[in-house]
């Protein structure tokens, strides 16, 4: 857990002296937003295209798809949980502003900070291919649970146009007929190392955006009506014990991952604070994006301690388990 606790470590400072940055003025709304922009349409899809090239293979769509299943299990059971929570607890804050924090993790740029130097480029590849099924969940399910129905072409288009899913696709394309050589010299591949190199900064960028955002979100907490506390605890308990009993039942009955690795990367994401993205998304959609900016401060912060308990947790838990399995 040493690796893992230096490596939160690290975030944090980038995070929160990105934090400390935008709060003191430095830097404005306008610096956060071209680089987040910058983030997700040149540096991650460089990213995911190189490595979706390096690691794709005859299985990967049945990976794609096993993941696409696995995720919407675990977003739709604890979306159920969450529901129940909400009605149990009477809370003021609007239900599906509450179920969409608690369900929704920051599955991509926080995983990749921590799966790469833990699991290599293989934890990085899942990550990224986990990506494409919660992409189409979001824009697909997501949208239309916000807003009651999918309307419109809008959402489509963001879907189709996100891109991040287009280079996972693009890659998986060139990766199925061409890969790199290291010893080669090429012209290929020198561009492919060049767009390798960009790709490079998505983690540490990424994270400066974070903290911006964190920020910047804070403006919006006055206008929160509480239940972030129990969305939090959601977030970052709940919703991963679900995702730890879904991803192991479903491991025991089909084999699949069958990688200890494989199912530590999936524990990772299911473990994350609340999308920082959220409150953008709910009020893009009319719900309640106070709130969310409450859920994604508080959650942030406690995921420092949650995230390595939990994987610590869940690791030994899993070897447990599957070694009592394959001893039967």
């Amino acid at each position: 857990m040493i690796p893992l606790a230096i490596r939160l470590l690290w975030m944090a400072l980038l995070v929160w002296g990105a934090w400390g940055v935008r709060r003191r003025g430095w830097v404005g709304p306008g610096f956060t937003r071209g680089l987040s922009r910058l983030t997700l349409e040149v540096f991650f899809p460089c990213l995911v295209l190189t490595q979706i090239i390096k690691t794709v293979e005859a299985g990967t769509l049945h990976t794609v798809g096993a993941l696409g299943l696995y995720a919407a299990g675990m977003l739709g059971v604890s979306g159920w949980l969450a529901a129940l929570v909400h009605r149990h607890r009477h809370l003021a804050v609007d239900r599906r502003s509450f179920v969409y924090c608690a369900v929704m993790p920051n599955w991509i740029f926080l995983p990749l900070a921590i799966a790469g130097p833990l699991y290599g480029d293989p934890g990085v590849a899942l990550v990224i291919l986990f990506n494409i099924p919660m992409q189409i969940l979001l824009w697909t399910v997501g949208v239309a649970y916000l807003h009651h129905a999918l309307r419109g072409t809008r959402a489509f288009r963001d879907l189709v146009l996100n891109p991040g899913l287009l280079a996972a696709l693009v890659g998986t394309g060139i990766g199925i007929f061409w890969k790199p050589d290291p010893g080669s010299a090429g012209w290929i591949e020198s561009l492919f190392a060049i767009v390798a190199r960009v790709g490079s900064v998505t983690v540490p960028v990424s994270l400066v955006v974070l903290g911006c955002q964190l920020e910047e979100a804070g403006e919006l907490i006055g206008r929160s009506r509480g239940g972030h506390k129990d969305v939090v605890w959601l977030r970052l308990l709940g919703a991963p014990v679900v995702a730890m009993v879904l991803l192991l039942a479903t491991a025991l009955l089909t084999g699949w991952p069958a990688s200890h690795d494989s199912r530590m990367v999936l524990y990772l994401i299911a473990s994350m604070p609340v999308a920082v993205s959220a409150p953008v998304f709910l009020a893009r959609y009319g719900r309640e994006a106070g709130f969310a900016a409450q859920s994604v401060l508080r959650s942030t912060l406690v995921s420092m301690i949650t995230v390595p308990a939990l994987l610590l947790l869940f690791g030994s838990i899993d070897r447990l388990v599957m070694t009592w399995y394959s001893g039967q």
